[in-house]
């Protein structure tokens, strides 16, 4: 048996026995902090994005609101042709050739 023990009584064995459900008790309160800790954390970042949200739909609206200057129609023009480019069709080419039958270009 435990040296120790016989030496000591068996009050050896109950301060054991305290010390290791002091240590499984630490270990259980650690882990429910730390449960409470990610709910908290959780719970502001919830509010954060709502907060953001409603900020930035705040400003969007507002913005609608401010007179913006008409666009350019050289911009608008060169926007169209943009758009034009982007949505043709690449196998068949938007340019005509006119030429005649003696092959010299239509004017």
């Amino acid at each position: 048996m435990y040296k120790a023990g016989k030496r000591l009584g068996s009050s050896v064995y109950y301060m054991e026995i305290a010390i290791i459900a002091l240590i499984l008790f630490n270990i259980g309160f650690n882990i429910f902090m730390t449960r409470i800790l990610a709910n908290l954390i959780t719970n502001c970042f919830q509010k954060l994005n709502l907060e953001l949200s409603e900020a930035i739909t705040t400003v969007i609206e507002g913005a609608q609101s401010i007179n913006m200057p008409e666009v350019n129609p050289l911009q608008m023009m060169v926007m169209e042709l943009i758009k034009k480019n982007m949505n043709a069709d690449p196998k068949t080419p938007d340019l005509e050739l006119l030429r005649e039958k003696d092959g010299k270009f239509k004017k």
